[in-house]
């Protein structure tokens, strides 16, 4: 292994001693591996084949885009100190094989960027192959030691078995001249002294194959490393693993020797894919982002907001970890979420059928992106009031010819196309001293309000006032039921704002908590449904501990603070730690049941 005489050249740039290692490993790494609260999660939003990244699940990738959009980034100096940092130590170890100095110098660079608190375990996990690879193949472990000792202890235990060899024959030739000699049967259990020989000849061949081993481990170690980096959108890590490789093994391009699923991700079935695809995979993936965000801002500076968003969102599926993304100005992700937010409500109010409201969004969504194509939704705003409007000509012309269930139909249509048509109530009025439009109204409302179609009730709420105006008890369960209608939609209107900086978790929850208090409004469970993408396992968690609460609640308690630490913004979980908390105090009950809660935080 020509690689070893080389290593050894360049190990007093790598090694250091083992109470400073002991001191980064056991100290500072690991009060560095905090997650950063300003990290998003882009985990699984790339699904790589044949080196090209395609994006898994676009509803998933739009969920995290809106999280990061709302997030705050990071400083623009530390992003940029970091950035350096990066590209020196590329440039330190070079595209070929870099020389032992190169290679300590770079290793020195590599301790500052993972103890950067931006390093998000990327440098800190290379560093410690780095440190793995300077321990197991520079010689610092030499197995001489070892091995001499097993060959004396190997050459004693055999002095021995022939010494008792040798008095085991003068005993048996003691017997008599007719003693005949014992062959020793082929069946015969191996001594104890046979058992150890053989342990000893296989420990004195694995230290033999121990270094070729170890060299092979940590190739695939970093060849591991830099797809795991590349998968992640970590393009310039991918690439200093790459670059640590070469310096490492003094192997400039060598074949890579990972699983099959693996070399699919890289290179087409049946290819061999080398560890210089990796780095130009890596490289080609950085200059994308790059390229993205410039025609980002370049489209923002243009207003062209919808089409900014577009590139925004491709970098952020691609590379969502590096720094020119993760320090992208606050001013330019907000101008997108709230064009986002917009879009959001004014589908809202279209589905809500409120045409006023939606017009007035389409005037303050052109007036904020410039490639803004709001005439479909204006070509059916105008189609659904033009409806609602002859409806209404031909429930007046049935009126005045005194055919009431006739114009009675066509209110309700009226009412289907466009619920807050202005000309509604107008309509109602000249015709309220009608005695069958009351009784029907009465009626309607009966079958509303006892299938309790909260909804309907609020759409048809200008006929059913006039129709209940003379029934006292019949107009108080009116105004019971608007005013829940109201509540529902000031309910939903919260909820929509959670979910739109990101607040997945506790718009969720929210939603939960109004399904829960109206159980029979469909429209509040489709709303939960909607928003539960993302977030199964906390649902289903919270689920599990409510229903330990009365059987195991030091368990459910568990279960709660597990939750509460992986989904700080869930109100439900800590109320869970609260509520089960004061039970189990409440009740006296002994400290056995902290054990058994903290087991399962």
């Amino acid at each position: 292994m020509g690689f070893i005489p080389r290593f050894v050249k360049g190990i007093r740039f790598l090694c250091i001693g083992r109470v400073a290692r002991w001191m980064i490993y056991t100290v500072f790494l690991p009060l560095m591996a905090v997650d950063d609260s300003r990290a998003v999660d882009v985990e699984g939003l790339l699904r790589w084949h044949e080196g090209i990244g395609e994006v898994r699940d676009q509803s998933a990738l739009r969920q995290a885009f809106e999280v990061f959009l709302s997030s705050a980034p990071v400083s623009k100096a530390e992003a940029d100190k970091r950035s350096s940092l990066l590209h020196d130590c590329l440039r330190q170890l070079g595209p070929g094989v870099a020389s032992p100095q190169d290679l300590g110098k770079a290793y020195q660079i590599l301790q500052q960027l993972a103890a950067d608190p931006l390093d998000q375990n990327r440098c800190r996990d290379l560093l410690r192959i780095v440190e793995r690879s300077s321990a197991g193949l520079s010689g610092q472990k030499d197995p001489a030691d070892s091995k001499a000792a097993l060959l004396r202890k190997r050459e004693i235990i055999s002095w021995n078995a022939r010494v008792d060899q040798k008095q085991q024959q003068f005993r048996n030739e003691g017997v008599g001249p007719k003693a005949v000699k014992a062959s020793p049967s082929p069946n015969a259990t191996p001594s104890k002294e046979d058992l150890q020989l053989a342990q000893i000849d296989k420990e004195l061949a694995r230290i033999g194959l121990g270094g070729e081993v170890s060299e092979l481990q940590v190739r695939l170690d970093l060849q591991e490393l830099a797809l795991r980096f590349l998968e992640q959108g970590d393009y310039n890590e991918s690439s200093l693993a790459v670059r640590f490789y070469r310096a490492l093994f003094d192997d400039w391009n060598p074949s890579l020797r990972l699983g099959q699923e693996a070399m699919l991700e890289i290179a087409p079935e049946g290819g061999k894919p080398n560890l210089g695809d990796l780095e130009f995979l890596a490289t080609q993936g950085q200059k994308t982002v790059c390229d993205l965000l410039f025609g980002c801002t370049t489209l923002l500076d243009g207003n062209a907001t919808i089409e900014a968003s577009k590139r925004l969102m491709a970098a952020f599926a691609r590379g969502g970890r590096t720094m020119e993304l993760s320090s992208y100005p606050e001013t330019s992700r907000e101008r997108i979420l709230q064009f986002q937010q917009l879009q959001h409500h004014l589908e809202q109010l279209m589905s809500e059928k409120d045409y006023d409201g939606a017009l007035t969004a389409l005037t303050e969504m052109q007036s904020q992106a410039s490639d803004f194509d709001g005439t479909a939704y204006r070509a059916c705003i105008q189609a659904a009031t033009s409806l609602s409007n002859l409806h209404l000509a031909t429930a007046r012309k049935a009126g005045q010819a005194e055919n009431m269930t006739e114009m009675l139909k066509e209110i309700k249509l009226a009412e289907q196309s466009w619920p807050k048509n202005p000309d509604l109530p107008v309509l109602v009025k000249e015709f309220a001293g009608c005695q069958q439009m009351k009784r029907e109204g009465v009626d309607e409302f009966d079958r509303l309000y006892a299938a309790h179609r909260i909804q309907e009730i609020e759409r048809q709420q200008f006929r059913l006032e006039l129709a209940l105006g003379d029934l006292p008890e019949r107009r108080a369960q009116l105004k019971r039921a608007l005013d829940e209608a109201s509540e529902i939609h000031d309910g939903m209107e919260r909820v929509r704002q959670l979910a739109d900086p990101g607040n997945r978790v506790g718009a969720w929850e929210l939603a939960k908590n109004l399904s829960l208090r109206y159980p029979d409004q469909e429209i509040l469970a489709v709303l939960q449904k909607e928003l539960l993408s993302g977030i199964e396992p906390l649902a289903q968690e919270l689920e599990k501990a409510f229903g330990l609460e009365q059987t195991s609640p030091a368990v459910a308690l568990g279960i709660y603070l597990n939750l509460q630490h992986r989904y700080p913004q869930s109100s439900l979980a800590k109320e869970g730690v609260t509520r089960v908390s004061l039970s189990l105090l409440n009740e006296g009950s002994s400290g056995s049941w902290l054990s058994q809660a903290l087991k399962y935080h």
